[in-house]
């Protein structure tokens, strides 16, 4: 999407295995588009000011599937708020083949060959804002309970990002695969009010992701907060 700010306020944008890429600019520029084996993205020229993107309403982006599947958003100022949220990741009732260990268990890099989700890649030059308000707000890559493959990355770039009351940025797996990664490069974050940001795994699930977070100013856990990997 471009043109000025993007807004979804009470709806859903889906396409499961594929790719939503959400942006715009407020002045005039150029917006390029990429190909590459048949795949397709925006690139966003340096010296124009992005447009901002906000979710609100339990508005929803889901790209899950049995495999694919990436969010990226390149803006000023990205707010998910009351319930909204971005999903990608790994869904039941879609799996790949599976490569059994000998004690039964699946392996973090040989078990799943063919089931891959793809990344969320959020680029903000300003705020990422994720609110809870009347419902929590989430971005989740994630592999599901049933569902066989390894989760991908989520990567946020923004000079402030601010996660209230009972939001969360996860990663992780309850199904057979591994848990993707999270990394936060920022120049303060603030975890606050039942907020979360963690990379994990449960059940049968292979090993959890990594979770890095360079804050160049500040790091600030307010309440009942966490980071977990």
């Amino acid at each position: 999407m471009l043109g000025g700010n993007v807004s979804l306020d009470r709806g859903f944008l889906q396409a499961f295995g594929g790719r939503v890429e959400l942006g715009g600019v407020t002045e005039t520029g150029t917006v390029g588009l990429n190909i590459e084996d048949n795949n397709f993205s925006l690139s966003f020229p340096n010296n124009v000011a992005r447009a901002d993107v906000s979710l609100t309403n339990n508005a929803l982006v889901d790209v899950t599937a049995g495999g694919g599947g990436s969010i990226a958003i390149n803006a000023r100022n990205l707010e998910l708020s009351e319930g909204s949220g971005l999903r990608a990741g790994i869904r039941q009732g879609l799996d790949s083949a599976r490569f059994p260990m000998p004690n039964g268990r699946l392996s973090p890099t040989e078990a799943l060959r063919g089931s891959q989700a793809g990344d969320i890649t959020i680029q903000a030059t300003e705020n990422v804002i994720i609110q809870g308000d009347r419902a929590s707000s989430f971005i989740n890559n994630l592999v599901n309970p049933g569902g066989v493959g390894n989760a991908g990355d989520i990567i946020i770039n923004t000079r402030n990002l601010s996660l209230t009351n009972g939001s969360q940025v996860s990663s992780g797996t309850s199904g057979a695969g591994a848990g993707g990664n999270i990394s936060i490069e920022t120049g303060n974050l603030i975890v606050r009010d039942g907020a979360r940001v963690l990379s994990s795994t449960s059940g049968a699930g292979g090993a959890g992701g990594n979770l890095t977070v360079n804050a160049a100013d500040s790091i600030q856990l307010i309440g009942i907060s966490a980071m977990v990997s």
